[in-house]
């Protein structure tokens, strides 16, 4: 058995036409979307800390102001349900 397919049996699988195995383009597919999940992660903690903050302030407002709810249901309108 000298070659099949056109690439010779010695050689790795690898040296196939530059191409990978469908295993290796599939496990950089799922290190991808992990990736992708780790950023949306990163993303959704970011904003959760930020409404965290929000929240801080309406409370600081909330003391001196007194009538910060009006407020929030006129003009702001954000985190107040």
């Amino acid at each position: 058995m000298g070659s099949v397919g056109g690439w010779s049996l010695k050689e790795p699988p690898r040296e196939r036409k530059g191409g990978r195995t469908a295993m290796e383009r599939r496990a950089c597919k799922e290190r991808e979307r992990e990736r992708e999940r780790e950023r949306e992660r990163e993303r959704e903690r970011e904003r959760e800390r930020e409404r965290e903050r929000e929240r801080e302030r309406e409370r600081e407002r909330g003391r001196e102001g007194g009538r910060w709810r009006a407020c929030l249901r006129r003009v702001c309108r954000r985190g107040g349900s």
